[in-house]
């Protein structure tokens, strides 16, 4: 079930929905909020995403997940509400940045689709 915030964008022979949006305390294009649909388990999304190459930091003390990129994006997860934020890196170039966080978007879109939501 597509939510009303969601963007859609053509990719190949298909239009792709992704469940993308900018931070409301986004500030030229860095900071992205990645709907997570209700039916995916967190755990396994955040267990495909080490899968590929995100690397995990726990606080105990506090319900955040933060995971790494590579190329030193980030990914913020709050367990309690499920917010994920994306956070791409200031070196990308501005222009670059919505269609970065849009590819990173479409590979959570499918992760979530993998696990089945």
């Amino acid at each position: 079930m597509m939510c009303c915030w969601a963007h859609v964008m053509w990719c190949g022979a298909r239009f792709v929905a992704m469940r993308l949006e900018p931070d409301r305390s986004c500030i030229k294009s860095l900071l992205w909020r990645y709907h997570l649909p209700e039916g995916v388990d967190l755990d396994a999304f955040i267990e495909r995403l080490e899968g590929a190459g995100w690397v995990m930091k726990v606080n105990p003390a506090i319900p955040l997940v933060s995971l790494t990129h590579p190329e030193d994006h980030r990914l913020l997860i709050v367990r309690t509400t499920r917010r994920v934020q994306l956070r791409v890196h200031y070196t990308v170039e501005r222009e670059d940045r919505e269609r970065r966080a849009r590819g990173f978007a479409q590979r959570f879109d499918n992760i979530c689709e993998s696990i089945g939501s």
